[in-house]
């Protein structure tokens, strides 16, 4: 997504949450039934257009998709099983409503999650978010209290005395406002006591809540704010024993415990405390003096006994099974009553106690996708406790898919806070204290992410919560360290290639490198003392060893080695997610295309993220779809090559983010000394596999006309033997060595004894081992592969690139090379000066230029 396309949808998204009170108070018009029901149709139309446009765009889309089609069939199949229930009219109706509710919410899960993973400024941000919430309280406020002294506002309670009778303004219900009162005070008292903010506009802020949550006349965002308020004195004195310099917030402080006095002093005046000694005079009232058939839902239930005859006969025996459970779950409340364990003005114990015995009784289908709001009927039986609601009502599927995303980030931000306490300031345990309120008032009172003018509010919180942690483990980051992300150290071109950068780094900066696999024979002891090395598995792949017990049909072993493959195969996954997850460096660095997937997945925004392809696409459809859909999040896309730059630009046309840069391997090294061209020697360096394609240089070799030549092949692989078979076929035992493995020291010497180096591989990505001969100045002979080789060798310059893999030009050139001294001098001069192109000190300059 672009800059100005993000900044207009935050915009436009930001002028929505401010005008939910407008909504709200248009809603209760439409109940009045002076308009029609404009908000009813607007807020969804507004959030499932924004989100069917943003959900393409985000790059999470397969899960929300998943999500969503999950959600559907579960809608489905709910309306389904629950139309064998149907007893009025517009039960489905409602139970449609219902979902659409649900999905709105889901809908502004997705919205956000995609505001946020565009963010570049993740601080400013959640300033904004902040701000919006706060703005948002003060025309709440503001259209309350003109309501108020204007005396157009509704009563909260119809049972209250005329003098302190509770308002709730112009909104349709006073409970639902005060939620999102209480919900939204812990981030705006945090937002408004900022110490830069005047103390007046403190002092108008903390009476505007104080005052609304009094004139409301609801126990819940009184006590709420008056909680809030101690715990925001708790949290500082517990921050002021961690941060002795934390004295900028002692005036607020102050603040806080005059604003908590005033409080107590004037409880006893409010509405909410003539409201709440109405409940209590309610609960002394003997229990024989209430009619218990009518309080345990019996009489509706005899209702429901004479409607069900009305209905066709295929919806009678579910009719029956109903209203079955609704007699003993009635009787069970009734016992309850009678017996004193409840007492009959205690609506919410009854709630609880009735459906939790109709969950109990109802059939499986019923247990996992609910009856719905079926129990409504029985009216004050109904449950407001949303979690219970969302599992007795809508089943246990239902129950997941409505709050699993609540849940996950509550749980989430609850642990980050455990593991961090020391860590986290103020506006983090404010947010966290906002979303916890959220969870109590959906836990005992209800009335929360059913309705779409406050479960907004809930996806504002989590998604500043997000924001919040990822700022706080910026503050955790080093700024001069890098993290190499390697498969393992053993010895091959990616391996070489990360150490020597890994080396070059570390003048500048703190470099570590994580290695999954640690193996027997690897190159560990290359890396500079200073770089720390860490494994993830204490042990080597065994994908060799489960093919041999294949090939030897020894199947018992091979389904050991198998079960212990896929073990290794998901501690890969989880320990390098682990690492990344849980880095502290500024620059992650991955080296493979599996680690780059989970690197742009799960790599923090504090992170610069760096994937590093050491191979050719080959064209793949597979792995270009890769680069294409998963390395949405990754910053630099390294590019060996000037074909592979404009090849990866194509790719990711449509992202954004991702920058493609070249950056070849460096040449750490180039020697000092150099190969005089005069020996008789040709060599090759490489695994012995068969994309190298070594047989070819054996047979080209084969046809040289000066048999004086001595071939040399070092290295070693799973082709050793079949290459040695066909050195014995050709007769050329006496003039091709298979040298086997080699290390650095015995390499150089079969360099400086060498004229002509050759490669016959089919592809490869910058291939450093023509380098490395050009650096002692022996000119190169190589098959043209698709991208790497026309980088490095330049035709009649420093060597010859032979298209199409044609042989006999191939053979022509190293006759031609073999044959003319001059030429090999001519060169070797050349090769040795492309060789410095590479050189670490021209390749480091890159670096710091993505580093910086």
């Amino acid at each position: 997504m672009r800059d100005k396309e993000y900044d207009i949808i935050l915009k436009i998204t930001f002028i929505y949450v401010f005008l939910q009170p407008v909504f709200d108070i248009l809603s209760t018009i439409a109940n009045l039934d002076y308009i029609m029901n404009v908000s009813t149709y607007l807020k969804p139309l507004f959030v499932f257009g924004l989100c069917a446009y943003l959900l393409f765009k985000n790059p999470h889309k397969k899960r929300w998709i998943i999500y969503s089609i999950i959600f559907a069939l579960y809608t489905f199949i709910h309306l389904l099983i629950i139309h064998g229930l149907v007893i009025f009219d517009d039960i489905l109706l409602h139970e449609f409503r219902f979902m659409i509710n649900i999905a709105y919410m889901i809908a502004l899960f997705i919205i956000f999650d995609t505001l946020y993973f565009y963010s570049k400024d993740k601080e400013h941000l959640l300033s904004n978010l902040k701000k919006c919430l706060l703005y948002t309280f003060i025309l709440y406020t503001g259209l309350f209290f003109v309501a108020v002294v204007t005396n157009t506002s509704f009563l909260t309670y119809s049972f209250s005395d005329a003098s302190k009778p509770g308002y709730r303004g112009w909104y349709f219900s006073g409970q639902i406002f005060g939620h999102a009162l209480s919900v939204i005070f812990p981030i705006a008292l945090y937002t408004i006591l900022k110490p830069n903010r005047g103390i007046v506009k403190k002092i108008i802020f903390l009476f505007l809540f104080v005052f609304t949550a009094s004139l409301l006349g609801t126990k819940v965002p009184y006590y709420i704010i008056f909680i809030v308020l101690v715990l925001y004195l708790v949290i500082y004195i517990v921050i002021k024993l961690f941060n002795r310099k934390f004295n900028r917030y002692l005036k607020n402080f102050l603040l806080v415990l005059f604003t908590i006095i005033i409080m107590v002093c004037t409880y006893s005046h409010t509405p909410v405390y003539h409201n709440n000694e109405i409940n209590k005079s309610t609960i002394n009232v003997d229990s024989s003096e209430y009619d218990l058939d009518d309080m345990s839902g019996s009489s509706n239930i005899s209702e429901l006994d004479e409607i069900k005859v009305e209905y066709y006969d295929n919806n009678l025996a579910e009719i029956s099974k109903y209203i079955e459970w609704s007699e003993k779950a009635s009787n069970t409340l009734k016992e309850a009553m009678m017996s004193k364990k409840i007492h009959p003005s205690e609506n919410r114990k009854k709630q609880f106690l009735y459906n939790k015995e109709m969950f109990l009784l109802s059939s499986l289908k019923y247990k996992f996708f609910g009856v719905g709001y079926l129990n409504q009927i029985l009216g004050v039986l109904s449950i407001e406790g949303d979690f219970f609601m969302a599992l007795f009502n809508f089943g246990i599927i239902g129950f997941i898919l409505f709050l699993s995303i609540p849940i996950f980030y509550f749980t989430k931000s609850a642990y980050y806070i455990l593991k961090n306490i020391k860590h986290c300031d103020l506006e983090m345990y404010m947010l966290f204290m906002g979303l916890g309120i959220f969870f109590s008032i959906s836990l005992v009172v209800g009335c929360t992410y059913i309705y779409t003018n406050f479960s907004i509010f809930l996806v504002l919180i989590i998604a500043m919560i997000r924001l919040k942690m990822e700022l706080l483990k910026k503050d955790k980051i080093n700024d001069n360290k890098i993290t190499f992300l390697l498969l393992h150290l053993g010895y091959g071109g990616i391996e070489s290639a990360t150490i020597n950068t890994a080396n070059a780094l570390m003048d500048r900066y703190d470099v570590e490198v994580f290695s999954f696999y640690k193996l027997r024979n690897s190159q560990a002891n290359k890396l500079n003392k200073g770089i720390k090395v860490k494994y993830l598995y204490d042990g080597e792949p065994n994908r060799e060893r489960f093919k041999k017990m294949l090939r030897e049909h020894r199947y018992f072993r091979a389904l050991k080695e198998g079960i212990k493959a896929l073990t290794i195969l998901v501690k890969k996954r989880v320990l390098v997610i682990n690492c990344i997850i849980k880095n502290d460096s500024k620059y992650i660095v991955s080296t493979r295309c599996d680690f780059s997937i989970l690197l742009s997945r799960y790599g923090s925004s504090n992170y610069v993220k760096i994937a590093q392809e050491h191979h050719h696409h080959n064209n793949n459809k597979k792995y270009i779809n890769i680069l294409k859909k998963r390395y949405y999040n990754i910053d630099y896309l390294c590019a060996l090559t000037k074909t592979l730059q404009e090849d990866y630009k194509r790719f990711l046309k449509n992202n954004h983010h991702t920058k493609v840069i070249l950056l070849p391997n460096m040449l750490y090294k180039v020697p000092d000394v150099k190969s005089n061209l005069d020996n008789k020697n040709i060599i090759t360096i490489g695994r012995l596999e068969p994309g190298k394609r070594n047989e070819d240089i054996i047979r080209a070799f084969s046809k040289l006309e000066d048999k004086e030549w001595k071939l040399y092949i070092i290295g070693d692989g799973i082709e050793y033997d079949n290459l040695n078979r066909l050195v014995n076929n050709l007769k050329l035992e006496n003039s091709v060595i298979l040298t086997g493995h080699k290390n650095k020291n015995e390499i150089e010497k079969y360099m400086l004894k060498s004229s002509l180096f050759l490669m016959a591989s089919l592809t490869e990505g910058l291939p450093m081992v023509l380098l490395e001969a050009m650096s002692y100045g022996v000119p190169c002979i190589a098959y043209e592969t698709a991208s790497g080789v026309c980088d490095i060798i330049k035709t009649n310059k420093n060597g010859y690139v032979i298209k199409n893999r044609n042989e006999k030009e191939f053979i022509a050139k190293i006759n031609e090379v073999t044959s003319n001294k001059k030429l090999r001098k001519s060169l070797g001069e050349n090769a040795q000066k492309t060789a410095y192109e590479f050189s670490k000190d021209e390749i480091i300059k890159i670096w710091y230029k993505i580093l910086k």
